[in-house]
């Protein structure tokens, strides 16, 4: 999608466990579609297990990210977060 749209000079993908490899920086934008399927995420190393695993509730990562999302959004930055309706996390 970025090189289709001609953004690469813009824009960076990053594949990592939430922002476990970020020192100090901040982002304008963060899209975030978690796993959310219910599972132990200790049970495989498998990464495609790991992608759709949201842990025992399914809502672990997404409990994760709203803790951490505020240290890497720069001051008037947007998060987008996608969720599946049935998501109830408390």
């Amino acid at each position: 999608m970025i090189k289709s749209n001609k953004l690469e000079k813009f824009s960076e993908c990053v594949c990592m466990d939430l922002f476990e490899n970020l020192r100090a920086f901040e982002f304008d934008l963060i899209f975030f579609n978690p796993p959310y399927v219910a599972g132990n995420v200790d049970d495989t190393s498998d990464m495609i297990d790991k992608a759709w695993n949201g842990g025992i509730n399914g809502s672990e990562t997404i409990i994760r990210f709203i803790k951490s999302v505020d240290k890497y959004i720069s001051s008037g930055g947007f998060v987008y977060l996608v969720l599946k309706i049935e998501i109830i996390i408390n």
